[in-house]
C-alpha cells in the first residue's frame, strides 16, 4: 500500500511539474509577445487537463477584441475609414474598443472636414481663374480701346497740323492778297 501512495504521490509531483513548466513557456512566450502559443493539452489528464484548457480559453478571451481591433486598424491603413470593432466585449475590452471606434471616427470626421476645404479651395480657385480672364478680357479691350484712341490723337495731330499749314497757306495768300489789293488800289 505504501508503496502504491509513493507512485501516485510521484505520478501527482510529476504532473505539477510538467503544469508549472507549461504555464511558464505560455507566460515567457506572452512575455516576448508571441500570442499564438497554447498549452499542449494531450500533455495531461484530469484536473491538469482542465487548468490548461482554461489557460488557453483565457488567452483567446483576451486576444479576441485585439485581434478585432487589429483588422479594423489593418482596413484603416488601406484607407477604408468607415470600419469599426464590433465584437460584444466588457470591461477593459469595452474600452479597448470604443477608443479604436473613437479614433475611426475622429479621422473620418477629419477627413471629411479636409475633404471639404479641398472642394472650397478648388472652387474658390475657379472662381479666382474665372475672375483673372475676366480682367485678362478686360485689359485686352481697354488695351484695344487705347490703341486706338492714340491713332485718334494721332490722326487729329496730322488733321491739325495739315490744317495748320493750310492757315499759314491762306493767311500768306491773304497777304499778298491784301498786298495785291493795295498796289491795285493805287494803280
Amino acid at each position: 500500500f505504501e508503496w502504491l501512495l509513493r507512485i501516485n504521490l510521484y505520478i501527482v509531483f510529476n504532473s505539477l511539474q510538467n503544469l508549472i513548466s507549461e504555464l511558464k513557456s505560455l507566460s515567457n512566450s506572452a512575455v516576448a509577445g508571441e500570442l499564438s502559443s497554447r498549452g499542449n493539452t494531450q500533455l495531461f489528464n484530469g484536473a491538469y487537463k482542465e487548468i490548461v484548457v482554461g489557460v488557453n480559453q483565457t488567452i483567446d478571451a483576451l486576444l479576441e477584441p485585439v485581434n478585432e481591433g487589429k483588422e479594423v486598424l489593418k482596413l484603416m491603413a488601406k484607407n477604408n475609414f468607415t470600419a469599426r470593432v464590433t465584437g460584444d466585449f466588457q470591461g477593459d475590452h469595452q474600452v479597448l474598443k470604443n477608443s479604436i471606434n473613437t479614433v475611426c471616427d475622429s479621422l473620418s470626421s477629419i477627413l471629411t472636414e479636409v475633404n471639404e476645404a479641398v472642394q472650397a479651395t478648388a472652387s474658390a480657385s475657379n472662381e479666382i481663374s474665372s475672375s483673372t480672364e475676366q480682367m485678362a478680357a478686360g485689359a485686352q479691350e481697354q488695351s484695344s480701346q487705347a490703341s486706338e484712341v492714340a491713332a485718334a490723337v494721332e490722326q487729329m495731330t496730322k488733321t491739325i497740323l495739315e490744317t495748320t499749314r493750310n492757315s499759314s497757306s491762306a493767311s500768306e495768300a491773304s497777304k499778298n492778297s491784301g498786298v495785291i489789293a493795295k498796289e491795285g488800289g493805287r494803280v
